[in-house]
C-alpha cells in the first residue's frame, strides 16, 4: 500500500510540473474547445458576451462547459428538444430557449456555435439577414461546427457577420496539436525525472533495514565509547562533556555517509545490502560493543 500511495504521488506531482513548466495543455485540440479559443482570441474576453449554443447534444455539451470555463455569464441553449435544452442550461448556469425563437435569439446574441444533427441548414441566409437588420451593426460571430452544416455559407456577404465552419475550427486544432507537440519533449523529461526519483526511493525502501541496523549499531558503539571514556574523566565540565558527545556524532556521521550513500544508489539492493550486514557484523549477536580497533 506504501509503494502504491508513494507512486501516485509522484505521479501527481509530475502531472502538475507539466501543466505548470510546459505550455502541453495550454492550446485547445477537441473541435468544441477550439471554437471557444476561436472566439475569444477574436473578442478578448467572453465573459460579457450574449452566448447562443444550438445544440443539447455531445458537442453542445462540451462547448457550454468551455464557454463557462471561459467566465461566460449570459449563455442560452437551444435544441429541437426543448427539454434536452433545459437539463443542459441547468447544469452550465444557463437559459433554455425555445427552438421556435431562433430567429430573435439571434438578434440579441454576440457569439453562435451550432452543432446540430439536422440535414438542412438551420441559419439561412435570409434568416441571419433578418436579424442584423435588427442589431443596430452590432457584429455576428457563427461559428459551425455540425456535419452536414448548419450555417448557409452566404451569410459571409452579411455585413457583420463573420462565419467560422468546421474545417476553419480543424486547421486551428491542428495547429494547437503541432504547439503541443513541440513540449512533448520537456514533458517527458520532467515525467523520467520524477520516475527516477521515485526508483531511488524505491531502492532506499529496499534497503531501510539495513540502513536502519547500521545506524544503530554505530549508535550503539558511539555512546557506549563516549560512556566509557567520560567515566575516566570525573572531574570533565559539562560543556565538555557536550564537546565530545558532539565530536562522536560528527564522526558517526562523516564515516557513515558515503556507505549509506552507496547503499541508497545501488540497484541490486539486496546484494548490498547483504554484504554490508555481513561487513559490519549486523545480524550478529554482540553483547557488548568491542573497544580494540586497532589493527594487530
Amino acid at each position: 500500500m506504501q509503494v502504491l500511495e508513494a507512486a501516485f504521488h509522484h505521479a501527481l506531482r509530475a502531472g502538475r510540473q507539466v501543466r505548470t513548466e510546459t505550455g502541453i495543455s495550454h492550446n485547445a485540440v477537441s473541435v468544441s474547445s477550439v471554437s471557444v479559443s476561436l472566439a475569444k482570441s477574436l473578442f478578448g474576453s467572453l465573459e460579457p458576451l450574449q452566448v447562443l449554443v444550438i445544440s443539447a447534444g455531445e458537442a453542445g455539451k462540451l462547448a457550454s462547459r468551455s464557454l463557462t470555463g471561459q467566465g461566460v455569464r449570459h449563455l442560452k441553449v437551444m435544441s429541437r428538444s426543448y427539454q434536452r435544452a433545459q437539463e443542459l442550461a441547468q447544469r452550465m448556469g444557463g437559459q433554455a430557449l425555445p427552438y421556435e425563437q431562433l430567429g430573435q435569439a439571434l438578434i440579441s446574441s454576440d457569439f453562435v456555435i451550432t452543432a446540430t444533427g439536422s440535414p438542412e441548414r438551420i441559419l439561412t441566409r435570409e434568416l441571419v439577414a433578418a436579424a442584423m437588420a435588427q442589431r443596430r451593426e452590432r457584429p455576428l460571430l457563427l461559428i459551425d461546427i455540425a456535419v452536414p452544416r448548419d450555417v448557409d455559407p452566404g451569410v459571409q456577404t452579411i455585413p457583420g457577420v463573420s462565419l467560422y465552419n468546421i474545417d476553419d475550427v480543424q486547421k486551428h486544432a491542428q495547429r494547437n496539436l503541432e504547439l503541443r507537440g513541440q513540449e512533448v519533449a520537456k514533458a517527458e523529461a520532467i515525467v523520467e525525472a520524477e520516475v527516477d526519483k521515485f526508483q531511488r526511493w524505491w531502492r532506499t525502501q529496499e534497503v531501510a533495514p539495513t540502513i536502519n541496523a547500521l545506524l544503530d549499531r554505530a549508535e550503539e558503539i558511539r555512546r557506549y565509547e563516549v560512556h566509557k571514556t567520560l567515566k575516566k574523566l570525573p572531574g570533565l565540565a559539562e560543556q565538555d562533556q557536550a564537546r565530545v558527545e558532539a565530536m562522536s556524532m560528527a564522526i558517526i556521521k562523516k564515516l557513515l555517509h558515503e556507505p549509506l550513500t552507496f547503499l541508497k544508489e545501488q540497484r541490486n539492493g539486496e546484494d548490498t545490502s547483504a554484504a554490508i550486514r555481513t561487513i559490519f557484523k549486523l545480524d550478529a549477536d554482540v553483547a557488548e560493543p568491542t573497544t580494540d580497533i586497532s589493527p594487530h
